[in-house]
């Protein structure tokens, strides 16, 4: 379903308008392909289809060079294909993206699986050390998802109610009803 979905996208979405609520719903639509694309790679590691996923992540990896998630899930993808050398120059190289675009070092989770895949464990949970099955390792994610929040959000709470209007034969009912 993942891939018929996905093969029905094509272009930019609302090619040719602009306006405010274009622009949000055109990055709304991106963010759910992008969550789409992550499901079908981590469906197709999970089903031991290592290629095909890998042949996916290259191409994202190109669209998204900052995306540590992707990055993880080539990461993972290489491992499994026995492309160990290359696991160290994705990592390297997305060290370096990630310095230099968005001037951080990677995710403490990218670069806990880089150290698991070097030390030959990377199916193993990154805070209790257990044995995950290679199913679930395929599924966890990386990192936090990312949210869908378009605007800041409000940190207040409403002012007081000034009076109580409009109200007063009810208020009247509840102060007989008090005072019985």
């Amino acid at each position: 379903l993942l891939d018929e979905a996905l093969s029905q996208w094509h272009g930019a979405a609302l090619a040719g308008l602009s306006g405010t609520w274009v622009e949000l719903f055109r990055s709304q639509l991106e963010r759910e392909r992008r969550a789409a694309r992550i499901l079908q790679a981590r469906c197709a590691l999970k089903s031991g289809m290592t290629a095909r996923a890998l042949d996916w992540l290259d191409e994202w990896e190109a669209e998204y060079p900052t995306d540590e998630e992707i990055i993880g899930l080539r990461m993972t993808a290489l491992h499994r294909s026995g492309q160990h050398t290359d696991v160290r120059a994705c990592y390297q190289r997305a060290c370096r993206r990630l310095r230099d675009t968005l001037g951080v070092a990677p995710s403490s989770e990218l670069a806990a699986l880089y150290q698991r895949i070097q030390d030959g464990s990377p199916d193993t949970h990154p805070v209790t050390g257990e044995t995950i099955p290679a199913s679930v390792a395929a599924a966890m994610p990386l990192s936090r998802p990312v949210s869908p929040a378009a605007g800041p959000v409000p940190r207040q709470l409403p002012p007081a109610v000034p009076a109580f209007a409009g109200r007063r034969s009810e208020l009247d009912d509840l102060d007989a009803t008090m005072t019985a």
